[in-house]
């Protein structure tokens, strides 16, 4: 069998959308789920079958053992569903699972390169990486990418849209070279891919995608209160901080009106970066 069976390239601001259409979406990486009444049936570890792709299927190939032997040490497994977060100025994305007790940090993989500043993306051809909140749908999967695997966070989201803002597939994906993009060279991203497709072929129906620039404490944002972006990013904390306490992601409603977090009057009107406070 041939290892990349099919190609479509596309890059951070370019991709091939035909390519995708033809590939099949089958059922694929678990058996049935036990009977009601078995012991715990939701931590059971299933045995594993192979995705579709011959892509992915390399990335279970070369990962695969290796992260069910890890995984199932800490009473998580390949399935669970995905939560990510990235923090632009130390290169860092942390993958949560969602085990028995909500979600807990699997493990804190090193951005290679991400390009452009401090601060949301704007437009087309900025370089600039997004900041603020997004999810990966299973139809955003690229099991083709130029840069061996990638999924795209769905960049304009609502909330970008509002305030004018342009651009087009952002993703994270392999290599180590950002037009835009979180790049996380091959072997991270057969990893973090893996995880985000079982969880997503299992039934979660969306991954969120928290972008902060930096981890939000009242001593990072002092250090940047003379940034044109400090009220965007004081809006971003809310959701930031809810994840850090409860484990669990902020429902965040990105809208017209900015980002809204129940229960925080905090928001970013549509024309400005200014925030009413709570």
């Amino acid at each position: 069998m041939s290892r990349f069976a099919t190609q479509a390239l596309f890059a951070c601001a370019l991709f091939a959308v035909s390519a995708f259409a033809a590939e099949e979406d089958v059922d694929w990486l678990f058996e049935p789920a036990p009977e009601p009444g078995s012991a715990d049936p939701a931590r059971l570890d299933p045995p594993p079958r192979f995705p579709s792709s011959d892509r992915s299927k390399s990335a279970w190939i070369n990962q695969g053992d290796w992260l069910f032997d890890r995984l199932s040490g800490r009473g998580l497994r390949i399935g669970d569903p995905v939560h990510i977060r990235i923090f632009k100025q130390s290169r860092e994305l942390e993958l949560y699972l969602q085990g028995r007790d909500g979600f807990e940090l699997y493990r804190t993989y090193p951005i290679c390169d991400v390009s452009g500043m401090l601060g949301p993306k704007r437009f087309e051809g900025d370089l600039q990486a997004p900041e603020g909140f997004y999810t990966v749908v299973p139809e955003r999967l690229h099991p083709h990418s130029e840069f061996h695997l990638a999924f795209n966070l769905g960049y304009p989201n609502e909330f970008d849209r509002s305030m004018g803002r342009t651009g087009s597939n952002i993703m994270i994906h392999g290599g180590c070279a950002s037009n835009g993009c979180f790049a996380m060279t091959d072997y991270y991203m057969e990893q973090i891919y893996l995880l985000a497709e079982a969880a997503l072929k299992n039934g979660q129906p969306e991954i969120g995608v928290e972008i902060y620039p930096f981890r939000m404490t009242e001593e990072n944002l002092a250090a940047h209160a003379a940034s044109r972006w400090i009220e965007f990013w004081r809006s971003l904390k809310p959701a930031h901080d809810h994840f850090a306490q409860s484990g669990l992601p902020a429902p965040i409603e990105p809208g017209v009106a900015g980002y809204r977090l129940p229960g925080h009057e905090s928001l970013v009107e549509p024309g400005s970066i200014r925030v009413t406070a709570p």
